[in-house]
């Protein structure tokens, strides 16, 4: 596992990485490694966390108008999360903080349009469900941005996404969601009652009525 995670960095790291988007190949393929490594691997992702934390960091010295950087190495985060589940607390902080930095740099780069990156929103997810209900810290900025991804039903895969991760919170956080049912029960009421709303959005909205 350390020798083909490590290649793979040094795939990424190389200066021709950005032609043919071998950068990108290299860090799909590192989060194919992750996903699929036995757990006897789990004590080396620990270490490459903090590495791709360092990446992501580093990420935003050159900011697209896609964030697709940024989004691959969130994919690469996501991945080690959901392997690492709670042993992830040690750098929880930092992969929260990274994942809305993201966010908030997307919405710059969109010129301020009210949009949410997918990779990002996915990394916090992953977040949500590995430490629970140590999640409620997170939520006062989280909030805003899931926000954003309900009332963007144009949008369609990450309204469908937004509205899937309610379901996701409110199995973290259980009785602490209530603070924010209000708002998301509000968003959701409005897209359920809006004819430009896609069926699959509507569909997802009742099982998120559940979930609630």
């Amino acid at each position: 596992f350390t020798s083909l995670a490590q290649r793979l960095l040094e795939v990424v790291a190389r200066p021709d990485a950005d032609e043919r988007k071998l950068r990108m190949a290299g860090y799909s393929a590192l989060s194919a490694l992750i996903s699929k490594s036995g757990n006897d691997c789990l004590q080396h992702m620990q270490p490459l966390t903090e590495e791709m934390l360092n990446h992501l960091s580093n990420s935003f010295k050159i900011v697209d108008r896609d964030c697709e950087l940024q989004g691959y190495i969130c994919g690469v985060l996501t991945a080690l999360v959901q392997r690492l589940r709670d042993r992830i607390a040690p750098v929880v902080e930092h992969v929260m903080e990274g994942a809305v930095k993201v966010m908030t740099a997307y919405q710059q780069v969109r010129g301020g349009a009210q949009v949410l990156h997918e990779e990002a929103l996915l990394l916090a997810a992953a977040v949500a469900q590995s430490i629970g209900r140590g999640f409620e810290r997170f939520m006062p900025v989280f909030a805003t941005h899931l926000k954003v991804g309900l009332q963007n039903y144009e949008e369609e895969t990450v309204c469908l996404m937004a509205t899937g991760v309610v379901g996701d919170l409110c199995r973290a956080l259980e009785g602490t969601i209530i603070t924010y049912c209000d708002t998301i029960l509000t968003i959701l009421y409005t897209n359920l009652q809006h004819t430009a709303v896609d069926r699959k959005i509507k569909a997802a909205i009742m099982t998120c009525f559940g979930d609630i």
